[in-house]
C-alpha cells in the first residue's frame, strides 16, 4: 500500500521536524541566556 506508506512517511517527517524545531528553539534560548550572562561581564542578577 504506497498510500499508507506515504501517509506514515509524512507523519513521521512532521513529527521529526516539530521535535527538531522545538529543540533548536530551546537550545537557542539557552545559548542566548548563558552567552549573554557569560560574555557581558555584568555583576548583577540575571
Amino acid at each position: 500500500m504506497p498510500h499508507t506508506d506515504r501517509l506514515l512517511f509524512a507523519a513521521g517527517l512532521a513529527c521529526v521536524g516539530y521535535v527538531v524545531i522545538t529543540h533548536v528553539m530551546v537550545l537557542t534560548v539557552t545559548f542566548r541566556r548563558t552567552g549573554s550572562m557569560g560574555t557581558a561581564s555584568q555583576s548583577g542578577p540575571p
